[in-house]
């Protein structure tokens, strides 16, 4: 089931994206992953994904500004995508941030911690409700 869902991973930090596209792939997942906020969206233009999984925010856009372009992408598409945002512990988002990201429709806001079962379950979660 998984071998058909597509996830792009948006985060800056090398290791863990390394690390968590290496897992999902082993999970049976097609894994892009974007460097940027400006990337994501080229990959967005070019490929299908069935969720856009982004962690914390880019060097060249916000979480706001990258979550808005996503959603613009997907519906030149005609596709929805749902978003999963997982923020860093002391990279949170105010309430203004979860309040624009809310009116786009994201999934949900999470918190990211380095336990793979429990980010595997939400992204399945996600998919689910996807479908």
């Amino acid at each position: 089931m998984n071998a058909r869902k597509a996830i792009l991973i948006i985060d800056e930090h090398p290791q863990r994206k390394t690390e968590l596209s290496s897992r999902l792939r082993m999970q049976g997942f097609t894994i892009d992953v974007a460097t940027g906020g400006f990337h994501s969206i080229h990959l967005m233009e070019k490929n299908h994904y069935h969720l856009v999984l982004m962690i914390d925010d880019m060097a060249d856009l916000s979480t706001q500004e990258t979550v808005s372009l996503i959603k613009t992408t997907a519906l030149k598409k005609e596709i929805d995508v749902p978003v999963m945002v997982m923020r860093s512990a002391g990279k949170e988002l105010d309430a203004d941030e979860i309040e624009y990201i809310k009116k786009e429709n994201v999934s949900k806001i999470y918190a990211w911690h380095n336990e793979f079962r429990s980010i595997l379950r939400q992204i399945t979660a996600n998919l689910e409700q996807a479908a």
